[in-house]
């Protein structure tokens, strides 16, 4: 499992909307072993 990206975990605490479908959709990102990073201000 590849490690979170802290930068990605601050984006997440200030969502209002989509929080609970991108934090699903990250688990299964990391689960995958991929790396997660920022492009054009989102991860």
């Amino acid at each position: 499992m590849s490690t979170a990206n802290a930068k990605v975990d601050d984006y997440l605490k200030s969502l209002k909307k989509w929080r609970a479908e991108l934090t699903a959709l990250r688990r299964i990102v990391l689960a995958a072993g991929l790396q997660e990073d920022f492009k054009w201000r989102q991860p």
